[in-house]
């Protein structure tokens, strides 16, 4: 009896210091409300703490707190050493701040927790020394972190490592206004924002393992970007049947992997969208930008605006199709520039279902194909689209360059440029490049209409049409020419078709380098396989520069070739100083031989 009793009384006592170590896990913020200064909000004050004193190696700080403000200022120099868990929150009509002005704070993290929760906000001082790390423990490699308050860098350098994701979820933000912050996992799992938002509008944000916004249920995400640098290693915008948008007005973006706009987005409505109206993205490594990855609503999209350059070496894949459905997406250029290049050149756009848009601004890439049927639409509205190496176009439509009313700019350089139904140059359009365009024969042939222009070479050069090219009365042609030798030229290999009697070609003859004297004589505007029409047209020429001489006039030889005649240029003034002193020397030596 007395051994049991013992036993029990021994019981008693562990038990007693089990529970009174466990009471000790966690010290409670009992600072004063309602105070933004002052001993009631050090930190470092241990009266501020129950029970009293600072929490210290282990030891959860638990700072949730109700029905008041509550601001808690850290200044406090960073030790090997940390505490636990960081717990900060407040109800929906108040906010419990930490303040971290200068020093280093670290929390030690040991199981999946928050690093704020509704309410809570931790603000990272503009000192440069001020420093935030919460970090998980390497014993339990799964531990998420999850930011569901605010959390804010403003100077500071703050690190957010956890063991597989780092969250930011349930109404959470992070802002970045100056500073740095890394978001990091020890796997490599990217980062998470679902039902969140995060802002960059100044300093250094980096997603070590990438990020998903929007994922399968969670909620959608939304990053923020008008200033400042952010470091990618991937991103998935879009997943499941939820959304996510990337809104950039400013700032630079690099990112080392693969962008989806769009991934499984499985619900109707849902979707992956980054708008890039200001700052530069950088696809850095070559790696692949995909508008819909296996389905997804025609809502996947990267819009191109404003100033915003969007830059990459590798390839754009614009729609899927696979056993779990078909996705679709639009590349849409209303100002700014899409810019997709390497030294193999061959960069692509593959638009496999969706849209490729040109209103306004640049799109630049080595090769373009679209060949998927009537689910491969480009339409070119206006500003300028340059395609370096080749192009495959058979989607069943006309390929229009310009609505007829915006300026547009087509410019074809490298190999071939085939379009399955036909090419077609509007009024206020041009067509460029050194490229050799390939149709079919006949009404699906190359056009120009009226108001239309071309322009062969970048410089000088020849454009070569290996079908029919058919030009519009009231048509344009821009030659340039440096010699007799060296001048622009469209080849064509089929039929030439010019407007007859009572209509006009404009053409615009241009000097390039006028440094030599080139007398009357023949020089190429075109070559064809065979001519209609013709006979009659009125040739307007507009010479550009001022060291033409002579009438150039236009005639057919009529096996093969349209000459420009009669030409005449002298050459710029330093050049006839230049002949000047040569000939008078010459008059000297003739002089003193005498």
């Amino acid at each position: 009896m007395k051994s049991s009793l013992s036993s029990i009384v021994r019981l008693s006592v562990i038990l007693v210091i089990i529970v009174s170590l466990a009471s000790v896990r966690a010290a409670v913020w009992s600072g004063a409300a309602n105070t933004t200064s002052g001993s009631g909000t050090d930190w470092n004050t241990a009266g501020n703490w129950n029970p009293s004193g600072v929490p210290g190696v282990g030891v959860d700080a638990d700072c949730q707190m109700s029905d008041a403000d509550y601001t808690i200022n850290y200044n406090t120099p960073m030790s090997a050493d940390s505490f636990g868990k960081l717990l900060i929150s407040n109800d929906a009509d108040h906010t419990t701040t930490l303040n971290i002005d200068a020093g280093g704070f670290k929390s030690y993290h040991t199981e999946p927790s928050t690093v704020t929760s509704a309410g809570g906000k931790i603000v990272v001082g503009n000192d440069g020394d001020a420093g935030f790390y919460g970090m998980y423990s390497p014993s339990t490699g799964n531990a998420d972190l999850t930011v569901a308050g605010d959390f804010v860098v403003d100077g500071g350098n703050a690190v957010i490592y956890a063991g597989r994701y780092t969250l930011v979820d349930d109404g959470g933000s992070i802002t970045v206004k100056g500073g740095n912050l890394l978001l990091n996992t020890y796997q490599t799992s990217p980062a998470r924002v679902t039902d969140a938002v995060v802002n960059l509008q100044g300093g250094a944000l980096t997603f070590n393992r990438g990020v998903r916004l929007g994922y399968y249920g969670a909620g959608d995400g939304v990053l923020n970007i008008t200033g400042g640098t952010l470091t990618l290693s991937g991103a998935t915008i879009g997943m499941g049947n939820d959304s996510g948008l990337i809104d950039m007005s400013g700032g630079t973006v690099t990112n080392d992997s693969v962008l989806i706009l769009g991934y499984d987005n499985y619900s109707s409505g849902n979707k992956g969208v980054l708008n890039l109206s200001g700052g530069t993205w950088t696809q850095d490594g070559g790696e692949q930008v995909t508008l819909a990855r296996f389905r997804g609503t025609e809502g996947n999209a990267l819009n191109i605006t404003g100033t915003g350059l969007f830059t990459t070496t590798g390839d754009m894949r614009i729609g899927d199709e696979t056993d779990r459905g078909v996705g679709s997406g639009t590349l849409n250029v209303n100002g700014g520039s899409y810019i997709a290049t390497n030294e193999d050149g061959d960069a692509t756009v593959d638009l496999y279902r969706g849209t490729v848009r040109v209103q306004n601004g640049t799109l630049t890439t080595d090769r373009l194909t679209a060949t998927n049927g009537t689910y491969s639409v480009i339409d070119f509205d206006g500003g300028t689209m340059t395609i370096n190496d080749s192009t495959d176009v058979d989607n069943g439509s006309t390929l229009q360059v310009g609505d007829g009313t915006k300026e547009a700019l087509l410019v074809l350089n490298g190999s071939t440029h085939s379009f399955a139904n036909g090419l077609s140059v509007s009024n206020n359009a041009a067509l460029q490049g050194t490229g050799t365009i390939t149709t079919p024969a006949g009404t699906t042939s190359t056009s120009v209409a009226s108001g239309g222009t071309l322009i062969p070479g970048n410089s000088i050069g020849t454009l070569n049409v290996t079908h029919d090219l058919s030009i519009a009365g009231g048509a344009g042609y821009d030659y340039e020419i440096s010699s007799l030798s060296v001048h622009d030229l469209v080849a064509v290999g089929g039929e030439l078709t010019l407007p007859g009697t009572g209509e006009t070609v404009t053409l615009n003859l241009s000097l390039v380098e006028p440094k030599r004297t080139l007398s009357a004589a023949d020089v190429e505007l075109f070559t064809y396989g065979t001519l209609a029409g013709y006979t009659g047209v009125d040739w307007t020429i507009n010479l550009i520069g001022d060291y033409w001489l002579g009438t150039p006039s236009v005639y057919d030889d009529e096996s093969g070739t349209i000459y420009l005649s009669g030409i005449t240029f002298i050459p710029e003034p330093a050049s006839i100083a230049l002949l000047g002193l040569g000939l008078l020397a010459l008059m000297r030596r003739k002089r003193r031989r005498g």
